[in-house]
């Protein structure tokens, strides 16, 4: 499959063949991509960041392609996900299998419910602050005179500080 093939069927995951040679598969958390998934364990640090679609993917991997598992890596920051591999036709598998699962609300609900949160956050409040501030500065930034905001995204916003303010 060439580039534009693999991105026609992966969208909204972007694939990207690097000049090392290795190739990886992003998305951007500002896409919102599955955000009635993420809402549904919000309580459990859940935000929809680039670090939880990671978490999401690895269990994805052990549960439903464990020959993965040292084959597909990952750098995925607040704001992106990323996996990446020297090995293309395993990360084209990879990257197909977590669409096609994304797309049966069932079976990604169901393997939702067994990833686990950043573990980078357990240990102190910062980061999880700073994750905080990066959602709200994300709502902030997508606010135009033209675009009202939803009632429902005024109430994320206020969860966001009364959670930055209990952890203060």
């Amino acid at each position: 499959m060439n580039n534009l093939e693999i991105n026609d069927r992966i969208a909204p995951f972007s694939w990207i063949k690097n000049e090392d040679g290795s190739s990886s598969v992003t998305l951007y958390a500002s896409e919102m991509y599955k955000k009635e998934l993420f809402q549904t364990r919000r309580n459990d640090g859940f935000t929809g960041s680039g670090y939880d679609w990671e978490s999401l993917a690895q269990t994805l991997i052990k549960e439903m392609a464990p020959d993965l598992q040292d084959v597909i890596l990952f750098d995925s920051e607040h704001g992106m996900f990323c996996a990446y591999s020297d090995n293309a036709d395993d990360l084209q598998r990879f990257a197909i299998l977590l669409k096609e699962t994304c797309e049966n609300d069932s079976v990604i609900a169901d393997l939702f419910s067994r990833a686990t949160p950043d573990e980078f956050v357990a240990d102190g409040k910062f980061l999880n602050m700073q994750e905080q501030l990066g959602n709200l500065f994300e709502y902030l930034s997508q606010m135009t005179p033209d675009k009202i905001p939803l009632e429902e995204e005024f109430i994320d916003i206020k969860n966001i500080i009364e959670k930055m303010e209990d952890e203060i």
